[in-house]
């Protein structure tokens, strides 16, 4: 259950009306059209606007039948700066995770232990066990879809709201009036996304984002559900404080040599 709860803390560690529409484009399945084109800049807006983040949330993760709930304060400055500390009911911080972009590092202060290594696929995954990248996880925690700024969309159904990435293996669902995403869902490639879009075996993750609220200036989904079928795993962030685009001390995503740890290099 350790790992599961370190994977945890690793996963924390993602126009005018005047100008003419667009035509509809056919494309390999769905259509690029006008409200593909609306869907398409709501995103690229939201990912524009929100720059770096600070929340704090109760975070539940579901392994099997093991459930571990805690308090987690988040700092994250986009794309790929990253620091979570979780705290007990005396917000004594029990663990804490966080990168620079270029450095990884988890410390475990009831074992007297820091891991660090470099900030790569390959050391996410020796900790955390799934791939996800250190955008995608700063992305998907301040509520935002990953790569949104390069995202090309097709519509796939309007009344469901259902959207694909073109050169992507990732389905998004919005709510059809607000335009405000509630289902992101990465496949394990793009060829199998289109055999059978629900068939669990194909996701690599799926995020749901609900309850909206205006929240530091933006409408913010303060709940976010991310699952991971593979792996019978799945994690909830229930946010109570955010706030948006304050200046984060850069020292706040290296590991503190105060802690006189014992070091574990991830590299070797």
């Amino acid at each position: 259950m350790l790992k599961k709860v370190i994977c945890c803390l690793l996963i924390l560690v993602f126009a005018s009306a005047c100008r003419k529409a667009p035509p509809h484009v056919a494309t390999v399945g769905g259509v690029r059209n006008p409200q593909a084109i609306l869907v398409e800049r709501s995103i690229k807006e939201a990912d524009d606007r929100i720059k770096s983040f600070r929340g704090l949330a109760q975070a539940t993760l579901i392994n099997k039948e093991d459930e571990r709930q805690t308090d987690v304060v988040l700092v994250i400055v986009r794309p790929n700066h990253i620091r979570v500390d979780a705290m007990d009911n005396l917000a004594d911080v029990w663990a804490s995770a966080g990168s620079d972009g270029s450095r990884l590092w988890l410390w475990l202060p009831h074992k007297g232990k820091l891991y660090r290594g470099a900030a790569t696929q390959r050391n996410l995954k020796r900790l955390a066990d799934f791939q996800w990248e250190l955008s995608e996880i700063s992305s998907i925690a301040a509520g935002l879809i990953p790569d949104a700024r390069n995202a090309e969309l097709v519509e796939l159904s309007r009344k469901e709201g259902h959207y694909r990435i073109t050169d992507k293996p990732i389905h998004l669902w919005v709510d059809p009036k607000t335009r405000r995403p509630v289902r992101l869902v990465k496949y394990s490639s793009p060829e199998r996304n289109e055999q059978n879009p629900e068939d669990e075996s194909l996701i690599q993750y799926e995020v749901k984002f609900s309850e909206y609220v205006s929240l530091g200036g933006e409408v913010f989904p303060r709940e976010i559900d991310v699952t991971f079928p593979g792996h019978s795993c799945s994690l909830s962030l229930h946010y109570s404080e955010v706030e948006f685009n304050a200046k984060a001390d850069t020292s706040l995503f290296k590991p503190e040599t105060v802690w006189n740890s014992k070091t574990v290099e991830m590299d070797k």
